[in-house]
């Protein structure tokens, strides 16, 4: 049962992360681009993190293709593991927030960018 339940907690958790991303990437298609420093190597990291983040751990979920790899965890770790993705999206949301619409996946500079200091 706990397997389900932490598989569902990733799952939400997931599902929220994306719905401050797009919300944020939303508000930031206003701006600008006035310098874009994006490199290959910028791309491949956020590809090699989508991955890392979300299609490996989909597939653990959803197909029998990592099963080999399955163990149980104790019963007090989905818990601990839900009271940390809750910081942790508390923690994105804020960053994201504070920022703004200066905040950006990669380099770039928009026009009538800021300094955020506070």
């Amino acid at each position: 049962m706990e397997i389900y339940l932490g598989k569902v907690i990733y799952i939400v958790g997931i599902m929220l992360f994306v719905l401050i991303r797009i919300t944020f990437i939303l508000r930031k298609k206003k701006n600008r681009i006035s310098i874009d420093r994006k490199t290959i190597i910028d791309i491949l990291m956020l590809i090699l993190i989508f991955c890392a983040a979300i299609i490996i751990p989909l597939c653990y979920i959803f197909s029998p293709f990592l099963n080999f790899a399955n163990y149980y965890l104790p019963f007090w770790s989905t818990w601990l593991g839900l009271i940390i993705f809750i910081f942790s999206l508390l923690i994105f949301w804020k960053s994201h927030a504070d920022l703004g619409r200066n905040w950006y996946v990669s380099l770039e500079i928009k026009k009538n960018h800021i300094l955020v200091t506070d």
